[in-house]
C-alpha cells in the first residue's frame, strides 16, 4: 500500500495515481475546475496547501508550490462565481491565522482576498473536537454555509454577503440546529436549487 491521489472516470474505472506519496494528512482536497491544479489541503505536519499542477490533460502532475504554512485546513470549497478557494483554519494552526475562519484564496492574484470568522459556539472552551468540518456555496456565491466536527454544535451555520463595498461584507446569519441530531458535520452540499444537504 502507498499512498496517492488516485484518478477515476465518471463511472468509477480506475485511471492511474496523480500523485503517489502526498505529504501529510487531508481530509480533503479541491481541483481546479480545468483539472490542471491540484489543491491538497494537511492539516497534519507542515500543513497548508501543496500545490500540484501539469501543462496539460496528458502530462503528469508536479509539485509547483506550497502555501499557507502553519494554516491547519480541514475545509476547502471553489465559490462557484468568483472561482477563488476558500479554505478553513483551526486552533491547531501555527501561522497566526485565526480560529475557525474561512479564508477566501485567489488563484489568479496568488492572495487572500476575504475571510469570514464563527463566532465561537463555546466561548472560553476548549474543546478539542471544535474544528471546521464542512463548507459550500449557494449557487449565486453569496451565500457560504458551514460545519463543525464536534458532538455539541449546531449541523450548519450560515453567512451571507452584501454585495458592494467594503471588500469583506460576509454576516453571520444563523445556525441551524437540530434537536434530534448532535453529531456535526462532515461536510455539506448545495445543489443547482440552492438546497443545502
Amino acid at each position: 500500500g502507498t499512498t496517492a491521489i488516485a484518478t477515476y472516470d465518471k463511472d468509477l474505472n480506475y485511471l492511474g495515481n496523480a500523485v503517489t506519496g502526498p505529504a501529510n494528512i487531508a481530509r480533503t482536497m479541491e481541483v481546479s475546475p480545468d483539472g490542471l491544479s491540484i489543491y491538497w489541503t494537511m492539516f497534519t505536519g507542515g500543513m497548508g496547501i501543496d500545490i500540484y499542477t501539469r501543462p496539460d490533460e496528458l502530462s503528469s502532475f508536479t509539485l509547483t508550490d506550497s502555501l499557507f504554512r502553519g494554516m491547519s485546513i480541514e475545509t476547502a470549497a471553489w465559490n462557484p462565481v468568483t472561482g477563488n478557494l476558500w479554505i478553513s483554519n483551526d486552533s491547531r494552526g501555527t501561522a497566526g491565522y485565526n480560529h475557525l475562519t474561512w479564508y477566501e484564496y485567489s488563484v489568479t492574484a496568488k492572495t487572500i482576498v476575504d475571510s469570514f470568522t464563527l463566532p465561537d459556539p463555546t466561548p472560553g472552551v476548549t474543546d478539542a473536537d471544535k474544528l471546521p468540518r464542512g463548507l459550500n456555496f449557494s449557487p449565486d456565491g453569496m451565500t457560504a454555509y458551514v460545519g463543525l466536527f464536534g458532538s455539541k454544535y449546531d449541523r450548519i451555520f450560515k453567512f451571507s454577503k452584501q454585495s458592494g463595498p467594503p471588500a469583506s461584507n460576509w454576516t453571520y446569519e444563523a445556525a441551524w440546529p437540530d434537536t434530534n441530531y448532535k453529531g456535526g458535520t462532515h461536510g455539506i452540499a448545495v445543489d443547482p436549487d440552492g438546497k443545502v444537504w
